[in-house]
């Protein structure tokens, strides 16, 4: 936490929102020391500009009720052990008024002496209050309580969510560091400066990720930023720093303070390595769900499903003036009825999926579809189209020498989009369809 000397710095955060920043350092052999910032001062009427650290802790904890005290105490050790901790206590503000405060905090460091908690405090005698009058004003309280919990999640995030946290005078460029934990803090970043968006681009060679470093050099320019800030909006940038030797996602977020003075915004570095993953492993689970909702299970060929929504596409181009030339086959296995009323269906589907590995062979450079039970089509693109007479009197000569042989045979139709006369695709595949079945009659007659 940035020192409580920069009081306009705290202020400029705080003023708003009435909450005051405290910090404790404990030593042993040594007297509790503690600092705070004017609202503080101000919450609980004791002035500590006039005090020692040490004289100001004493001042303070003297006016907690004393069975407050030890809940205190006890907030302290949880938040020794690491914990965010937060406790409610009775302030004796003169001889007949007691406020009631909560403060929220966490241990932000400690070193071979000293041990330093830090965090926030706010006003609640009102809550109290209400708590302590009829179940009439419930509604009321119930609002009072939404502000409560709110306030402290946004204690929370800012202590945990970020890993360092900027306040940035737009106009001189002088910055501070709010919070600065986690692996980001590992690079000894200055936490005070003349001129952020200059120094923040010369530490760039020492965290972030040699591909990133031109986008984000792009991002950090008053010229790019200002807009967005001057409309009050938020605006942000993804990118990675090399924590450890491994690139790691970070997101960098600039958006305008509490106080709405026109020269201060917040700049907060985020760790988001997580989400990346999780991002990554759901549009993998899309891109799997996807890709089975459009197979056929037994061939894996392309399904109905895909071919409707091919031809969906196509129908668009079409009614566009933007297709390219195509052509249109249409496929029927042959006697798998007769096989599986004869051999069961297993034996069908062994022939259903030899028929598969025929036409793919014959098409291999355009999809293939199983549109039904023993029907197939294929769209003739590319190369397969402008070879499609070629291909298709190769494959019924093959129908052919398998029905002699013993072989699966397939019946085929072909036809090509004429630009001049067809409207849709199933004008063609219907002609194909047509060729389809002449086929088939001439292949039982041979």
């Amino acid at each position: 936490m940035v020192s409580f000397e920069d009081s306009d710095f705290v202020l400029s955060i705080i003023k708003e929102a009435k909450i005051g920043l405290w910090k404790i350092e404990t030593e042993e052999g040594k007297p509790q020391r503690l600092y705070a910032n004017e609202t503080v001062y101000k919450l609980l009427g004791v002035d500590g500009s006039k005090l020692t650290p040490e004289e100001y802790y004493t001042a303070c904890f003297d006016k907690i009720e004393i069975n407050d005290k030890a809940a205190l105490r006890k907030a302290f050790i949880k938040m020794l052990n690491g914990h965010f901790t937060e406790a409610q206590f009775a302030f004796e503000l003169s001889p007949k008024k007691t406020a009631y405060f909560k403060a929220a905090g966490f241990k932000n460091s400690s070193g071979k002496k000293v041990i330093r908690y830090e965090g926030v405090i706010r006003d609640i005698t009102n809550i109290v209050k209400l708590q302590k009058k009829s179940e009439k004003q419930e509604l009321q309280l119930h609002e009072y309580n939404n502000s409560e919990i709110t306030f402290f999640g946004i204690a929370q995030a800012l202590c945990h969510d970020f890993e360092s946290v900027y306040y940035v005078n737009i106009q001189t460029g002088k910055y501070s560091e709010y919070i600065g934990h986690g692996s980001f803090k590992s690079f000894k970043f200055a936490t005070k400066g003349n001129d952020f968006f200059e120094e923040s681009v010369k530490n760039l060679p020492k965290a972030v990720y040699l591909g990133d470093q031109k986008r984000v050099i792009d991002f950090m320019t008053k010229e790019n930023i200002m807009p967005s800030l001057l409309a009050r909006k938020t605006i942000s940038i993804r990118y990675r720093i090399v924590v450890n030797g491994t690139p790691l996602f970070y997101r960098l977020t600039a958006a305008p303070s509490v106080a709405q003075d026109g020269d201060h915004y917040i700049f907060g570095v985020q760790n988001i390595e997580e989400n990346v993953k999780q991002e990554k492993e759901y549009a993998e689970k899309i891109r799997l769900a996807t890709e089975m909702a459009n197979s056929d299970g037994l061939t894996g060929l392309k399904n109905r499903l895909a071919y409707e929504r091919a031809e969906e596409r196509m129908n668009e181009e079409i009614a566009q003036g933007t297709i390219s030339p195509f052509a249109i086959g249409v496929f029927d296995v042959n006697n798998l009825k007769k096989t599986n009323d004869k051999y069961g269906h297993e034996a069908g589907d062994i022939l259903i999926c030899e028929a598969a590995k025929l036409i793919c062979n014959a098409f291999s450079h355009s999809p293939v579809f199983r549109i039904g039970g023993d029907e197939f089509a294929v769209i003739l693109l590319g190369a397969d189209f402008f070879d499609r007479e070629k291909i298709m009197s190769k494959f019924r000569k093959t129908a052919l020498h398998n029905r002699k042989n013993g072989k699966p045979v397939v019946s085929s139709g072909l036809d090509e989009f004429i630009f001049a006369s067809d409207f849709k695709v199933s004008d063609v595949f219907d002609r194909a369809d047509e060729k389809m079945y002449e086929n088939k009659k001439k292949l039982k007659k041979k």
